[in-house]
């Protein structure tokens, strides 16, 4: 009965609660990095230089771990009647029964079967049994529904993963610490120096940075702290760029203005000799002279307050040999448009051709214009035209003669044909004089003319 008498299965969880967060922090190792503030003053750019590190940060959760044990009689059949509800329900009854037999004893043996008579004594040791017997399954109902109890342990403190972070840790200014400042841009020799004072404030003098330092619209430099130590970009925004290179500029004695003057002279000249170099010659045609007319004038502009009276003479030199080289050219033209009408002509006479010479010496007059030698070709043709006129004319009095001599032989052939008898045809032969021999062409009429022509003219006096 001590023991009890039910079957138990047990079954166990655990939670966790969180009592405490153990921190610690561990400083990252060449974590050190600069923030730099700067400000400009006219040519001097102060610096206030702050220092921060990066900590790891561990933070370890710590819990209390609880054990909860939940109890069940088993589920077998045997574990449900040991339960300890139907054992209270049997103890109940058998104790109820027992007291029930012991208090109504007489009433109970008189009632009995006389077959089987049973004495109130029997009643009453019947009804303690019973009432012993339901105590007895009360306790063990009462052990049971101890032993059945959910429980609670507490195991102990537990710790859990930590959660790791990088913070920034440290932060300072820079105090009493030496720094240089250098330009980003590649081959600048540029470095100025400086000290932060106890504030961690730095002074640097920007009036030998040089011109190529401003090629971007925000002035790049770095920062470099201590020997060999970090190197801190650092950034001046475009409108302090654009205020600190005027500045500059406007100071003849600054790097930038020196830079800039050295770069337009250099200018000047590399200008002045790529206009110079340029060759001018009769051949050049009217783009290639437009051409360098606007590298002399670039070069005028490029210059500006350089221009020197020796490139003017240059340039005027130049012009003066354009205008020459275009007189020439002119002249050449219109020798070359004289010759080709002077061909022409020689060509009609050659072909027959009658050339309209009065066009051709409009068309020369117009292609000569402005040439100096236009006059003397113009003559030159007009008498080439003159005496192909007087040739022509000459020709056709030539041709009307032997027409006439042509049309009174045909008459007295006609007349002796009649009276004489016919002649031998030795004397058939035809006899006649040539006014023009054709040696070179083929004869057309009065004339000559390429023999791959058609000559649409009758016969004449050519042969």
């Amino acid at each position: 009965m001590v023991a009890a008498c039910a079957t138990i299965a047990s079954s166990t969880t655990y939670s966790h609660t969180l009592v405490a967060r153990d921190t610690s922090m561990m400083v990252n190792p060449g974590s050190m990095a600069y923030t730099p503030a700067t400000r400009l003053e006219g040519d001097q750019l102060y610096v206030t230089l702050r220092s921060e590190e990066t900590c790891k940060t561990s933070v370890v959760p710590v819990y209390r771990k609880e054990a909860h044990v939940a109890r069940r009689p088993t589920a077998d059949p045997i574990g449900r009647a040991l339960a300890p509800t139907t054992t209270l329900i049997v103890g109940l009854v058998l104790g109820g029964l027992g007291v029930y037999s012991y208090l109504d004893a007489d009433r109970l043996a008189a009632t009995s079967d006389q077959s089987s008579p049973r004495t109130p004594s029997d009643f009453r040791n019947a009804g303690f049994a019973s009432a012993v017997a339901g105590i007895g399954l009360l306790a063990v109902s009462l052990i049971d529904a101890i032993r059945l109890r959910d429980t609670d342990e507490i195991v102990g403190n537990v710790r859990g993963a930590p959660e790791v972070r990088d913070d920034p840790c440290h932060g300072q200014v820079v105090r009493n610490t030496r720094i240089a400042a250098i330009a980003l841009a590649a081959a600048l020799p540029w470095r100025a120096e400086a000290a932060t004072d106890g504030t961690g404030e730095a002074r640097i003098d920007l009036h030998a940075l040089p011109d190529a330092a401003f090629a971007n619209t925000e002035l790049l430099l770095a920062l470099r702290v201590g020997d060999p130590g970090a190197l801190v970009p650092l950034r001046i925004a475009a409108e302090p760029t654009h205020q600190l290179l005027v500045a500059l500029a406007a100071d003849a004695t600054s790097q930038v203005a020196r830079d800039r003057e050295a770069s337009a002279a250099a200018l000047c000249v590399q200008r002045v000799a790529a206009a110079a170099s340029a060759v001018v010659d009769e051949r050049a045609i009217d783009d290639e002279l437009d051409q360098v007319e606007a590298r002399w004038t670039g070069a005028r502009d490029a210059c500006g307050d350089r221009w020197q009276a020796a490139h003017e003479q240059r340039l005027l030199a130049f012009r003066a040999q354009r205008v020459a080289v275009i007189a020439q050219r002119a002249r050449n033209q219109c020798a070359a448009a004289g010759a080709a009408a002077i061909e022409l002509i020689e060509d009609s006479l050659a072909s027959g051709d009658r050339a309209d010479l009065d066009a051709l010496r409009d068309d020369l007059a117009e292609r000569c214009s402005g040439a100096s030698n236009a006059a003397e070709a113009v003559a030159s043709f007009t008498a080439r035209a003159s005496q192909q006129r007087k040739a022509r004319a000459r020709a056709a009095s030539a041709a009307a003669a032997a027409s006439a001599a042509a049309a009174a032989r045909a008459a007295a052939a006609r007349s002796r044909s009649v009276s004489e008898p016919p002649p031998e045809p030795s004397l058939l032969l035809p006899q006649r004089s040539c006014c023009k021999v054709c040696r070179k062409g083929c004869p057309c009429g009065n004339t000559c003319i390429s023999c791959s022509k058609t000559c649409h003219v009758g016969p004449g006096c050519a042969c």
